[in-house]
């Protein structure tokens, strides 16, 4: 069996597997001498689906046309259908994580790994997911066997982190003197050393909202939901040749008396159904080993805030102390304490552009290049931070590299940091 082959393979490098692992994540400590892993490519836009434009005011006057037609019973069954829906779209926007993969040369297919803390689903494009329930004791021979069951010739992973996997800690890890717990993000990504490189396969990842759906499929995602709301959509689907007459002025005022908060409705349901046919696609490709040469900018993401660890002087590089608190450690460790009243707040466009120029003009103003290294509190606040900050990045050229933290503060190595130790 599979499992068992498994089982057996790994039980002998579980010695070796022990020696050379750390956790990224447990007890709030995270290391910084990382170097930048392979990552998957995620533009911030990439895919959309084309979608026809109407003028408002002729697709008012007809839903105010069929409104005016319709029994009271239609009514409130149209009602129903709107207050769900539209909760449901809103939902899917915010929620829904679109994936296909980006052609390469070599040949290699992804395989998606979506990791939560009681289950992971896997699956290849367009093909059969399958979705596993687990316990921290299960996880590691579980996840293993799938992981296993892929040809390392020809598949690479994609993982996605959960809040909950992130901080989701696996028993029963084979180490040298029996099983060993080991944090889920640090058995699968550890730079050092992890599981999925002892099995042969390259890898990226990625975080995701505790509530996200993925969807590794061209197909249409949402047919389903528009058979549902069929009696919704045919208000204002656009109706034969020859029925777009404007209602007359008495008839139109005394419909819009009657429907002009249904009609709201209807006009968001509509505005959503098309942001949602709009919603852009991720791309994944084959990993590829970015430039180590460059230096990490460690910045801490927590609070709905990122807090760069550094600001750039002239000729010089400063310890940052805006938003943050430092001290020093008997093992001259750096603890970094957050403000959540501080910090800088990504979602201010010009902030963020101020922070991504000057890292990108470091190499002019301290002769050093830098990528960002993102220590992310694993919740689907600061994830969602996370993918703003990464998606500017990308747009500038930018490298990234992430890791999940469970606690605060923050705890460095002073060898680690970007500036010499006074």
């Amino acid at each position: 069996m599979i499992i068992h082959s498994f089982s057996s393979t790994f039980l002998r490098l579980g010695s070796i597997f022990l020696l050379s692992c750390f956790s990224l994540c447990l007890a709030g400590q995270a290391q910084v001498n990382v170097q930048l892993v392979q990552e998957v490519e995620v533009p911030a836009q990439d895919v959309e689906v084309p979608v026809q434009k109407e003028p408002k005011s002729r697709i008012s006057d007809r839903i105010l046309r069929k409104l005016a037609g319709m029994s009271e019973l239609e009514l409130q069954q149209l009602d129903s259908q709107l207050n769900s829906q539209i909760e449901q779209l809103a939902n899917q926007i915010e929620n829904e994580v679109r994936v296909i993969p980006k052609e390469n040369e070599v040949g290699e297919k992804p395989v998606l790994v979506i990791l939560g803390a009681t289950e992971f689903t896997i699956g290849i494009f367009n093909g059969a997911q399958r979705t596993l329930q687990v316990t921290p004791a299960t996880y590691y021979q579980q996840l293993g066997g799938a992981l296993y069951s892929y040809d390392k010739k020809r598949n690479f992973f994609v993982y996605f982190f959960r809040p909950s996997a992130c901080q989701t800690e696996v028993t029963n890890v084979p180490g040298r003197n029996g099983g060993i717990k080991k944090n889920l993000f640090a058995l699968l990504c550890d730079p050092k050393n992890n599981l999925t490189r002892m099995l042969g396969f390259k890898y990226g990842f990625e975080p995701i909202n505790e509530g996200a759906t993925v969807l590794f499929t061209d197909k249409t995602p949402d047919v389903q939901f528009e058979k549902q709301g069929e009696s919704i959509a045919g208000i204002w689907t656009a109706p034969e040749k020859g029925n777009f007459e404007n209602l007359g002025k008495e008839e139109r005022a005394s419909t819009l008396e009657k429907n002009g908060a249904r009609l709201e409705q209807i006009l968001k349901h509509r505005e959503l159904s098309l942001a949602l046919k709009k919603k852009a696609y991720r791309k994944v490709s084959l990993p590829q080993q970015k430039d180590t040469k460059k230096k990490p900018l460690p910045v801490i993401v927590a609070h709905g805030k990122m807090y760069p660890l550094v600001k750039f002087g002239v000729g010089k590089i400063n310890k940052n102390e805006g938003g943050l608190t430092w001290s020093q450690t008997a093992d001259q460790r750096f603890q970094v304490k957050v403000d959540p009243n501080g910090g800088v707040d990504p979602m201010n466009e010009q902030h963020l552009e101020q922070f991504l120029s000057s890292v990108r003009n470091a190499p002019r103003s301290v002769r050093q290049s830098f990528f960002l290294n993102l220590f992310v509190f694993s919740d689907s606040e600061n994830f969602g931070v996370f993918n703003k900050i990464r998606d500017e990045a990308v747009l500038r050229d930018l490298d990234y590299n992430w890791v999940p933290i469970s606690e605060l503060p923050l705890m460095l190595k002073a060898d680690n940091v970007p500036w010499k130790t006074q």
